[in-house]
């Protein structure tokens, strides 16, 4: 039996630690690029690189002694089979539906899940160290945990558990803070807890925004040129838990153009906001809507 929990909580010390790992690197502040290697047939010695109708990214939190708690970082997009991921240090499973598969991916999610640390993928297999060097890192994909993970938590069928999965170790990447002004005020305000929202055609979700404090949360990588809506309420545990991963988007709406702010690089460190005035969006629904809400464009 692999002792699951023994090697994550090395891989978080891994990933605290500057610099390790860290091969030919881009800027500090580059997009983490990753593509998945699976064998197409048990025993063979074919590869097939990873082209997926959807991705998820999910955070690896605190852990005891029979279960690991995992925080929803969204849905990712694909791009030629390479995806992007947030350069943050941390360790994070990342799940795949395949575009040539039957499975399709649930149309909502838990943004926060507990699983049994026996039900995560074998580390020993599937957990990779990867930098922020120039060409993407090659990642191993694994079928084991794929009945226990995090999608397929809520009680979802077998048609709809993703088709691979894999664990990754960010180690020691330099991330960016955000804080949310008052508009008018200028003060700091309060935020129990964030969500960031990609926004196209539709509203797709980004994820939970990592905590740094009460007033300041981590902003994953933004991909540029494009528009986001960032959600956050003062009291943690106000938000729904289970939310749809797309909803109808606003992006064109007066509401969205009146508050839109556009940022570029370099980003400041605190990335500053202003809460806008108007009435938040809601797009993780429930019942309380976000306390406060802005528009952001990303133009490097």
């Amino acid at each position: 039996m692999v002792n699951r929990l023994g090697f994550l909580f090395l891989a978080g010390i891994l990933a605290g630690c500057s610099g390790g790992g860290v091969e030919v690197p881009g800027p500090a502040n580059s997009p983490i690029q990753i593509f998945l290697i699976a064998n197409p047939k048990e025993g063979s010695g074919s590869t097939q690189v990873v082209g997926a109708r959807q991705w998820r990214l999910w955070g690896v939190g605190s852990q005891t002694s029979d279960s690991t708690r995992l925080e929803s970082r969204g849905i990712l997009t694909d791009s030629a089979g390479v995806i992007t991921l947030p350069p943050d240090s941390g360790t994070f499973l990342v799940e795949a539906w395949m575009n040539s598969s039957d499975h399709t991916p649930p149309d909502s999610l838990d943004v926060q899940v507990q699983v049994a640390n026996s039900s995560l993928p074998d580390p020993t297999k599937c957990l990779t160290t990867i930098s922020n060097q120039s060409a993407p890192n090659r990642v191993p994909g694994c079928t084991e945990g794929i009945s226990h993970s995090p999608s397929t938590q809520a009680g979802s069928g077998p048609l709809q558990a993703p088709d691979i999965v894999t664990m990754v170790t960010i180690p020691g990447i330099p991330i960016h803070k955000f804080r949310m002004l008052g508009r008018v005020t200028g003060d700091t305000l309060v935020m129990g807890e964030s969500r960031l929202w990609l926004m196209n055609d539709s509203g797709m979700f980004r994820g939970v925004l990592k905590q740094g404090s009460l007033t300041s949360s981590d902003f994953p990588t933004l991909s540029p040129r494009d528009s986001f809506v960032v959600e956050a309420w003062i009291r943690p545990g106000d938000a729904p838990r289970r939310i749809a991963t797309k909803v109808k988007s606003l992006v064109m709406s007066k509401a969205f153009e009146s508050c839109v702010e556009r940022i570029g690089d370099p980003l400041p460190n605190p990335v500053i906001l202003h809460a806008c005035p108007t009435i938040a969006p809601n797009f993780s629904g429930g019942l309380i809507p976000p306390d406060l809400w802005d528009a952001v464009i990303y133009m490097p």
